[in-house]
């Protein structure tokens, strides 16, 4: 509790890492909104029922370039869109569900669920995901991938498109 009431408090803070150290579904989140000039924010552990308060405190957020989440429970459903600033996003994504900005230039999907359609992100250049074909649509553009479930023979036809690729893992 008394990081939700310091944190107002700090309103020239850029970047706010928290881990683990307070309970995430309340008090913090609404704190983290009145935090209008956060370029970096990185959340871990601790979070329950956090969708409503953490769309809620994202809203405020217009001048993040770096978001990073990591859950102890299901994936929350995300509007991102609002981010015209955000470029690096590290978040379990859910496909289909999850509203992701175009300007992305970086998109660490930590879960094993395949991307889906990521063509709208017309500035992707490096993507760590789970990809499936027939399901995943990967931008041309993009120069750096980090596959993490391929074992089809199938996925080579996904990889095989991206003219632009320098760096395959």
């Amino acid at each position: 509790l008394w990081l939700a009431a310091a944190l107002p408090q700090l309103t020239s803070l850029q970047e706010l890492h928290l881990k683990a150290c307070c309970d995430m579904s309340g008090s913090c989140l609404a704190a983290i909104s009145s935090l209008t000039r956060l370029t970096s924010l990185e959340l871990g552990g601790g979070f329950t029922n956090m969708q409503p308060p953490l769309q809620q405190a994202l809203q405020q957020q217009l001048l993040l370039r770096v978001l990073r989440l990591q859950y102890n429970e299901e994936e929350p459903v995300l509007d991102l869109s609002m981010l015209t600033q955000l470029e690096d996003l590290v978040a379990a994504i859910q496909p289909g569900r999850t509203v992701l900005p175009p300007q992305l230039k970086r998109l660490r999907a930590t879960n094993y669920k395949s991307v889906g359609d990521l063509s709208a992100l017309t500035q992707l250049e490096d993507l760590t995901a789970a990809i499936q074909p027939g399901q995943s649509v990967l931008p041309p553009q993009l120069q750096s991938l980090r596959v993490k479930n391929l074992v089809e023979d199938d996925g080579l036809a996904v990889i095989t498109q991206l003219q632009q690729l320098r760096r395959l893992r």
